[in-house]
């Protein structure tokens, strides 16, 4: 079972004040632009649920904030030696998760594209109905054969979701409940909250991209702990996954793909669900009539064009995710150069 991340509204006390402004223009920059992609994250669930779209915009808000992070490495001329090197070892430590869930999603994304495949293959059995008592069987197992991939996929993501991301607590975040944490926003010139503000964001939006495209599993439900930081990245954070909590509620009873948040893959199982008993009733003689055959070519060439979407929507997702892995090892081997140089 994969828990979203935890964070609950009424940790706020209302007569907490703000962190101060103690940061260089750069790092004020990097937040409000982190606090743009929550909100239009947010903007994105309420709207079109978990779809392309959204993952598009996930992709794009885990891009800009690692950019931004090394942007901001390079104004603030942070130390290269003795224990200034503490942040570069963070650094490195959230980055090369963000390398393991890109490896994780990537199989998530290759088990995609083999089920649309096969479901393109069973579309192709449709097309070609004349008679759905003579000629369904052929298409009934085409449609069989999804279902059974689909089952195949589930099992495989969850132990990759146990194994690699679950059993070596890639994504544990707890340091946001704590008490102490803002004392530490101004450290390394403010990179130290640079670093913290990544590792949260990039918690999160790791786990909502695991579960909607590797594996969420059979229980959505949520637990929710106390945020003790009140910034506006943080009430962005709050609002997000209250409005993800609120979409997982919403469809938790009616979904048929159980372990897996994709619209589109939740459209393809139910169209192929209701294709596969009203050929298993054809198959069986009760519904033999050429109008029959034709109703079922028409729902076949309708759902042709959404696989042609889901296909699309797969290959671009795909490319970000090569795009954000390039980008991480990039960043990575330019910031050990610079530190490299510096001590020489």
């Amino acid at each position: 079972m994969v828990l979203l991340f935890p964070f609950r509204q009424h940790g706020f006390q209302s007569d907490r004040k703000e962190l101060p402004y103690l940061y260089t223009e750069d790092v004020t920059k990097f937040y409000s632009t982190l606090t743009r992609g929550l909100d239009n994250l947010e903007k994105a669930v309420s709207s079109d649920g978990f779809s392309f779209t959204f993952l598009g915009l996930a992709i794009d808000l885990l891009r800009s904030t690692h950019s931004g992070v090394l942007l901001v490495t390079e104004k603030l001329r942070l130390p290269s030696c003795c224990k200034g090197e503490e942040w570069l070892n963070e650094y490195m430590d959230e980055t090369v998760k963000l390398l393991d869930v890109c490896n994780v999603v990537k199989a998530g994304i290759s088990g995609m594209e083999h089920y649309q495949v096969l479901v393109d293959v069973a579309v192709r059995a449709l097309e070609t109905l004349t008679n759905v008592r003579h000629q369904g069987q052929r298409a009934l197992h085409a449609l069989l054969t999804c279902k059974q991939e689909m089952s195949r996929i589930e099992n495989e993501h969850k132990v990759l979701m146990e194994h690699k991301i679950e059993a070596e607590g890639k994504l544990a975040v707890n340091s946001l409940c704590d008490k102490h944490v803002e004392n530490k926003f101004v450290k390394w010139n403010g990179f130290w909250g640079v670093l913290f503000a990544m590792k949260i964001t990039s918690s999160y939006i790791c786990r909502l991209l695991l579960s909607t495209v590797v594996y969420a599993g059979p229980s959505l439900s949520v637990s929710f702990e106390t945020v003790a930081v009140r910034v506006p990245w943080t009430n962005s954070l709050v609002r997000l996954q209250q409005c993800v909590n609120d979409e997982i509620t919403k469809t938790r009873n009616v979904r048929k793909c159980t372990f897996m948040l994709l619209n589109e893959v939740e459209v393809l199982e139910s169209a192929l669900g209701e294709l596969r008993a009203q050929l298993n009733n054809g198959v069986r003689g009760h519904g033999t009539s050429q109008e029959d055959a034709e109703k079922i070519r028409q729902r076949a060439l309708s759902l042709k064009q959404f696989v042609q979407k889901f296909q699309t929507g797969v290959e671009t997702f795909d490319w970000h995710v090569n795009d954000l892995f390039d980008e991480i090892v990039e960043g990575r081997n330019k910031l050990l150069n610079i530190v490299n140089s510096s001590t020489r």
